[in-house]
């Protein structure tokens, strides 16, 4: 499965893993210690993505054209460091094309192999990690909008 870059990049490769994810929520006020989880990784990125879901507010209006099982559920894909196992930001996207995209854009921004402690070690750590959080969640949002607009030949 290969991703395709700009044209002076040379694509990311990804391949299929499997993950262990690490301070998951499993639920309101409940955590599973670690989760293996089916991922693709993006060769030398140190960045994989899977398929996560969210339970969703349950349905409040009876609709007859609504179907009866219904679940109040959201699918889709977030980024993990594979040398930690904790997920990038706390927003997903919709498609493994975005993933794919997101995972590109965060491999220009570091070297996803390293600790995350090394990422943001150093004077003013907390504000460091914050200024991170939020780049992470710029090509997060990057990745879509990219994604939303594609080009036609017609």
């Amino acid at each position: 499965m290969t991703h395709q870059s700009p044209p002076d990049k040379l694509p990311i490769e990804f391949e299929e893993i499997t993950l262990t994810l690490t301070g998951q929520t499993a639920g309101k006020d409940l955590s599973v210690p670690n989760l293996e989880v089916t991922a693709f990784a993006g060769k030398a990125t140190g960045l994989a993505f899977h398929q996560v879901v969210e339970e969703t507010e349950a349905k409040t209006a009876e609709n007859p054209l609504e179907d009866e099982d219904w679940e109040a559920v959201r699918y889709g894909y977030a980024v993990t460091q594979i040398h930690s196992g904790r997920r990038l930001g706390r927003g997903w996207v919709d498609t493994p094309r975005q993933a794919k995209l997101w995972i590109e854009l965060l491999s220009n921004m570091a070297d996803w192999r390293k600790d995350i402690n090394e990422l943001v070690n150093g004077a003013d750590r907390s504000n460091r990690l914050k200024r991170l959080a939020a780049r992470v969640e710029q090509a997060r949002l990057d990745a879509i909008d990219r994604c939303l607009f594609v080009e036609s030949s017609e």
